[in-house]
């Protein structure tokens, strides 16, 4: 995508840390699928964070994708390639989180998930995204930052926990 800037990242994060991240993250917009920047809204990113067959699984945040119609949005992976939202799960409750799925043939790699136990204050936490938003005339900007977990907090979804930093 023409408008996708690679910025500099935190001097803090690791190269290595830097590569994967951007390996696992995608973009997500909404409009016509293959149809220039102009014509997109850029939503938000997203992880990769499992695959199934030639399925892929994405978190994001729900606000991302306002409007529940896999027909409107569409997904960039750090190749540049686009695909068709397959599907999308709201989280239960009031948790803002969503699961996309996205089919592919690509070999994306696909983030690990962690022990929950072990997150606590203070522990090394790393973001990444874009940033920047067309409305403003602003360029995206893929960026990795790093931090730390303030106060995690622990929700359990069903069978597993969920912890939130």
């Amino acid at each position: 995508m023409g408008t996708n800037n690679l910025a500099a990242s935190s001097p803090t994060v690791p190269r290595s840390v830097e590569e994967h991240a951007q390996q696992i993250t995608v973009l997500l917009s909404k409009d016509r699928l293959f149809s220039s920047s102009r014509n997109k809204s850029f939503l938000g990113s997203g992880a990769i964070i499992g695959k199934t067959g030639n399925t892929y699984y994405i978190l994001t945040a729900e606000h991302t994708i306002p409007n529940l119609s896999v027909e409107e949005y569409q997904v960039t992976t750090y190749d540049k390639k686009q695909h068709k939202i397959d599907k999308i799960l709201k989280a239960p409750g009031e948790l803002d989180l969503a699961v996309l799925s996205f089919t592919s043939k690509e070999n994306y790699k696909v983030a690990s998930i962690g022990d929950s136990n072990q997150v606590e204050s203070g522990s090394e936490i790393y973001l990444s995204g874009w940033r920047g938003l067309p409305a403003s005339g602003e360029e995206q900007q893929y960026l990795v930052n790093a931090g730390t977990v303030a106060n995690p907090l622990n929700i359990l979804l069903g069978e597993h926990l969920l912890v939130l930093a």
